[in-house]
């Protein structure tokens, strides 16, 4: 949908929004940092999209204590809480009021999410501590990441090595949900924790799927065939013309967002959907205006990452991020050059030598001529 709206804008942070307006507006401020951005300007202190930004303290969820909304996505809000249990802060994931009663997929992707991300013990993966419902909502307790989104971090001037550090944080801990046969479907920035300490960690994995890995038990379809879920601009081909996925469209994902962090464009264009994904399957895709020289090793590993034939791609997360790792490699020109320049100065030091141990050789033997001639019969001294 286009950008928001004044009067959308206006009924949004008064809380005037309901049914599918307000589930419209929600999805379209997942995707669009300017109208997030405007909402926050716009909202008073005490409210946030029609939320209040620090309910009561009386207002619980399970065990947990609300302290404060700190965002929302396409299926749910997130706040601050406190486990009195454990006597720390979380993170409370709660599925949106305004989900249809009757319809059971969101819950049962939040309730997959728990189970997926439950699995992991990673260092760059969000944990997952508990699930529940509450007032007929379900709800996660997770990991509470003080920081900033990938995303925000990034909108600040970065160079290509703090960008690449980042990132391949970001993909060992995809690798790691690989490795325990999950798809996370929805990666992008948005989706990444910076915490203050710098370390970096990958979240939402509420769009996961089972990716089929060794010893993995199949999971219940929860979406039909030919569905297709996750962020238009970072989807993979594959997640756009609906066909199934393997850990290789994580891959996929992780390259768009890696060109467009590097680069400063995305690698594909298209003001509408139809548009890029057409785009996307076209196969080319093109940095627009550069932000920085990428070093060559970079940009073959990201082409290659975002082949539009998946066999293409790199086997998985792990070769991909052994890619981007490797020891940096000189411009060919560069290195022929210094080759060149090299072997020159070789050959000056090998003609140098030649010469000078010829005039050595030519003194010896005058020398040695001159001796002969001083000592043989009838010599009569030099004149």
């Amino acid at each position: 949908m286009d950008c928001l709206d004044e009067e959308t804008v206006v009924a949004f942070v008064n809380g005037a929004l309901r049914g599918p307006a307000l589930a419209a507006a929600e999805r379209h401020l997942v995707d669009c940092p300017a109208c997030a951005t405007l909402i926050a300007v716009a909202a008073p202190p005490s409210r946030s999209g029609g939320q209040p930004s620090s309910p009561a303290p009386e207002l619980t969820v399970g065990r947990y204590r609300l302290l404060q909304l700190v965002g929302r996505g396409g299926m749910g809000e997130v706040y601050a809480a406190h486990d009195p249990g454990l006597d720390r802060r979380v993170a409370i994931k709660i599925l949106r009021a305004d989900a249809r009663p009757d319809n059971n997929i969101e819950a049962a992707r939040l309730a997959r999410e728990a189970q997926a991300v439950a699995k992991l013990s990673h260092p760059n993966v969000v944990a997952i501590y508990d699930v529940g419902w509450s007032a007929g909502r379900m709800f996660l307790a997770m990991e509470l990441v003080e920081g900033e989104t990938l995303a925000a971090w990034l909108a600040q001037t970065r160079t290509t090595s703090e960008i690449l550090s980042m990132f391949l944080m970001a993909g060992r801990g995809l690798a790691a949900a690989h490795r325990a046969g999950i798809v996370h479907r929805d990666f992008k920035p948005q989706n990444v924790m910076v915490a203050r300490d710098g370390s970096v960690r990958v979240m939402d994995f509420g769009l996961a799927a089972a990716g089929g890995g060794p010893g993995q038990t199949p999971q219940v379809r929860l979406t039909k065939a030919g569905t297709i879920l996750g962020t238009p601009l970072y989807m993979s081909p594959e997640q756009m013309v609906g066909q199934t996925v393997d850990p290789r469209a994580d891959q996929f994902s992780f390259c768009v967002a890696l060109w467009e962090a590097v680069h400063g464009a995305r690698p594909f264009e298209g003001s509408t959907v139809l548009e890029l994904r057409g785009d996307v399957l076209a196969g080319h895709p093109r940095p627009g205006p550069l932000r920085r020289r990428v070093p060559r090793r970079i940009q073959a590993a990201l082409l290659r990452g975002l082949s539009v034939d998946r066999t293409r791609r790199f086997p998985d997360m792990n070769a991909l991020l052994d890619e981007l790792t490797a020891a940096p490699t000189r411009a060919p020109g560069r290195t022929v050059a210094l080759g060149v320049a090299l072997g020159l100065a070789v050959a000056g030091l090998a003609a140098g030598g030649v010469v000078w141990r010829a005039r050595v050789r030519r003194a010896a033997v005058q020398q040695w001529l001159d001796e002969r001639a001083d000592t043989s019969p009838g010599h009569h001294g030099r004149r």
